[in-house]
């Protein structure tokens, strides 16, 4: 469970630790705040969640189609519940986005390395680099990418990736491979990444101002 979303000084101590000021920070409490209203606990569940999301980026989010194509916010909401608590908080949601909507292409890479690596050894073995295969096959496929030509293009960036061919990926190759063949792209797909520069923290008053008073009617 995160911290308090009233409290002044989680604003302060995110406006030093990630990219967001504090006026960008405060903007999105006030939203956090708005959506939760007079309920006691302090995270957000999924659908108040998708509510403060979808107004941080000014349009709905339809999910994916039966082809897979389009973003997933319970699968962005799961990202961002790193302590698994079934709710996200308000630390939890700016850590994220400081990575994937503020984040340098190398800080991406960084934390996505760290998701795939669930063995925590430093190094993507086996059977985590099937599961880097999966996703980028699943992304290109999206994308109108044959099923076969996604798992030849797939299997041709991870050979890439392993530069020195000893069948395991280090955070060293990872990043500076995967800089170098657009990892990030190919593993988030245009969806994602579009999403992603929609969310303007500038919309968050604005839309907390307008649901207010809908919620009173």
């Amino acid at each position: 469970m995160g911290n308090k979303h009233g409290t002044h000084s989680g604003v302060t101590q995110l406006a030093h630790a990630t990219p967001f000021d504090k006026k960008e920070l405060q903007r999105i409490r006030e939203l956090f705040i708005a959506v939760k209203g007079d309920k006691k606990d302090d995270e957000l569940n999924i659908q108040e969640f998708k509510e403060v999301f979808e107004a941080c980026i000014g349009h709905e989010v339809e999910g994916k189609d039966a082809s897979g194509q389009g973003v997933d916010l319970e699968e962005i909401f799961t990202s961002m519940d790193t302590d698994r608590s079934g709710t996200v908080s308000f630390k939890e949601m700016i850590l994220w986005l400081s990575i994937y909507n503020r984040g340098t292409e190398e800080t991406k890479l960084r934390h996505m390395f760290e998701v795939f690596d669930t063995d925590n050894s430093g190094v993507l073995e086996s059977s985590e680099i099937e599961n880097v295969l999966d996703i980028l096959k699943l992304s290109m496929t999206t994308r109108g990418v044959s099923e076969s030509a996604a798992i030849q293009k797939a299997a041709g960036l991870v050979k890439t990736i392993d530069k020195n061919k000893d069948g395991e990926i280090t955070i060293d190759e990872w990043v500076t491979i995967g800089k170098e063949a657009g990892l990030v792209q190919e593993l988030l797909g245009p969806e994602f990444i579009r999403l992603m520069d929609d969310f303007n923290p500038s919309q968050a008053k604005r839309k907390a101002t307008k649901r207010k008073p809908s919620k009173k009617d």
